[in-house]
């Protein structure tokens, strides 16, 4: 029976480390899937990152495009606004230019204005406004 009894207990130990051995088999492949879920959880998480800045930086260039463009389109529209001013500025001063060729009173009117005077002047306003259009 004492042989009996080695077998069983050589039966029952090998098989607490049969046991033994396959927990710890499942631990390692648990630990080993667990490295690799968290290599691919910092993977994925430093991909997001990449993208998010590189989403930043294609935002951030496309404001300082439209930046750009808006300060453009305002220094084209102050050039013209300048431009316009300038060419209304000259012509007034041509106008008036010629409409000091165009009218000169009379001696007596410098001196006295009449109601004559009055008429004449009219009179010379309309017929410059025929010759170079209406006062703007």
């Amino acid at each position: 029976m004492d042989d009996v009894l080695k077998i069983a207990t050589g039966v029952f130990l090998g098989g607490l480390a049969a046991i033994f051995a396959w927990e710890g088999i499942h631990v390692i492949a648990l630990e080993v899937a667990a490295r690799e879920a968290a290599k691919q959880m910092q993977a994925a998480t430093q991909q997001a990152a990449e993208q998010s800045r590189l989403q930043a930086e294609a935002t951030a260039k496309a404001r300082a495009a439209a930046d750009q463009a808006a300060r453009t389109q305002q220094a084209q529209m102050q050039r013209q606004q300048a431009d316009a001013s300038a060419q209304a500025q000259a012509w007034k001063e041509a106008r008036e230019t010629a409409w000091k060729q165009f009218y000169q009173p009379s001696e007596a009117c410098r001196v006295n204005w009449t109601g004559e005077c009055a008429n004449a002047f009219a009179k010379a306003k309309l017929d410059f406004q025929a010759i170079h259009g209406p006062d703007k």
